[in-house]
C-alpha cells in the first residue's frame, strides 16, 4: 500500500521517469558523475521510503567520491533534469520528504549540510534548512538559512517561519519582511508575515500583508481566518477590512457548513463585534447532521451555549439548544429502529 506523501517518479517526473527506464531497457549504466547521480536520484523514489533512502545516501556518497568539481557536476546533472522539464531540486525535495517520512530525516540533513558546503548552492542550503525544520530541530534550521551567502527569498521565508516558532518573534518579523521583499508575489512569506504579527500583538499590521495575499490568492480560508484574528484582537467590526473578512469567512462557511472550526471562529467575531444577529443566523444555517460526526462536536457546543448565556445572547442559545435537540433526537430514532 502506498504511502499518501511517497512520491513516485511515474507520477511526478514522468519525463525523467522514462529517461530512467530507457537506461534500464538498454542496459546502460551511466559512467558521468552528474548522469549517475540523476539516475540514482530517480531510482531511489522508485522504491520503499526506507529503501529509497538508503539507495539515495549512497548516491550521495558515490557523487562525493567520484565528483572532482561538485558545484560543476551537480549543474549538469541539473542541466539534464531540466531537459525533462525538472529541476533537480523538486527531485531533491522529494528524497528529503521520503527520508523524513522514513525516519531518515537526520541522515538527510547531514548529506545536505555537505552538499551545501561543497556547492554553496542557496537552493541546496534550503533544503538543508527545510529538512531540519522538518525534522524539529529550529536551531539547525536557523544555522543552515543564515550560513547562505546569497539567500533567496525562500531562505528567508525559512528562517523567519524557524525563528517564529522558536520565540524570537521580532528577529522573524525583520526576515520575513525581507523575504516579502524579495518574493513579493510568494504567498507563504506574507503569511508567515501575517502570523509573526499576530503573535508580537501588533494586529494593524498584519492587514496590509493580508490584503496582498488576497490580491495574490484570491478567496482563501487560511488568509480570512488570520483576518478573523485581527478583527478579535482590535475589536474592530466596522472598518472596510473588518466588512470585508466577515463577508469572507461567512462565504467560506456557506461552502462547508459542517466546519465546526470556522463555526466556532465566526462565533468568536460575532462575540468580538457583538452581532447576536449575525451569530444566531449562522448557527441556524449548520448542518448539524454533519457536525455531530466530529468528535469534538458536543464539547464544543457546550462551550457555544455557556458563554451564549454568560453574555445574554438567549436567541443564540435557544437556536443552538434546538438544533442539538433536534440531532439527539434522530440520533436516538436511528438507533431504536
Amino acid at each position: 500500500m502506498r504511502h499518501s506523501n511517497q512520491h513516485y517518479p511515474s507520477e511526478s517526473f514522468p519525463l525523467l521517469w522514462n529517461w530512467y527506464q530507457s537506461l534500464l531497457a538498454r542496459q546502460k549504466q551511466p559512467v558521468a558523475a552528474s548522469e549517475k547521480f540523476l539516475f540514482e536520484c530517480i531510482k531511489a523514489l522508485a522504491h520503499p521510503k526506507a529503501e529509497g533512502a538508503r539507495i539515495w545516501f549512497s548516491a550521495m556518497d558515490s557523487f562525493f567520491r567520484d565528483s572532482t568539481n561538485a558545484l560543476v557536476d551537480f549543474l549538469n546533472a541539473d542541466e539534464l533534469s531540466l531537459s525533462r522539464k525538472t529541476p533537480i531540486t523538486e527531485v531533491l525535495a522529494a528524497l528529503c520528504e521520503n527520508a523524513i517520512l522514513a525516519g531518515e530525516g537526520r541522515r538527510a540533513l547531514d548529506y545536505l549540510k555537505k552538499f551545501a558546503s561543497q556547492t554553496n548552492l542557496s537552493a541546496i542550503r534550503f533544503l538543508s534548512g527545510w529538512t531540519a525544520l522538518n525534522i524539529g530541530d529550529l536551531e539547525e534550521c536557523i544555522e543552515e538559512c543564515e550560513k547562505d551567502v546569497e539567500p533567496t527569498g525562500p531562505v528567508y521565508t525559512l528562517l523567519g517561519q524557524a525563528l517564529l516558532e522558536s520565540g524570537r518573534v521580532e528577529d522573524a518579523i525583520e526576515a520575513l519582511i525581507i523575504a516579502s521583499k524579495k518574493a513579493p508575489s510568494d504567498p507563504l512569506a506574507l503569511v508567515q508575515l501575517i502570523k509573526a504579527y499576530l503573535v508580537a500583538k501588533q494586529p494593524l499590521n498584519a492587514i496590509p500583508p493580508i490584503e496582498t495575499c488576497r490580491l495574490i490568492v484570491g478567496l482563501s480560508e487560511e488568509i480570512e481566518c488570520l483576518a478573523a484574528f485581527v478583527i478579535i484582537d482590535t475589536q474592530d467590526c466596522h472598518s472596510d477590512f473588518a466588512r470585508l473578512t466577515i463577508d469572507n469567512l461567512l462565504t467560506c462557511f456557506q461552502q462547508d457548513k459542517s466546519n465546526l472550526d470556522l463555526l466556532s471562529l465566526l462565533f468568536d467575531v460575532f462575540k468580538a463585534c457583538n452581532d447576536q444577529e449575525s451569530a444566531a443566523r449562522v448557527f441556524s444555517s449548520a448542518d448539524y447532521r454533519c457536525l455531530a460526526q466530529r468528535p469534538d462536536f458536543l464539547i464544543k457546543f457546550g462551550k457555544f451555549l455557556r458563554c451564549s448565556a454568560e453574555i445574554n445572547w438567549f436567541r443564540t442559545a435557544e437556536i443552538i439548544t434546538s438544533k442539538l435537540s433536534a440531532v439527539t433526537n434522530q440520533n436516538l430514532q436511528k438507533y431504536t429502529i
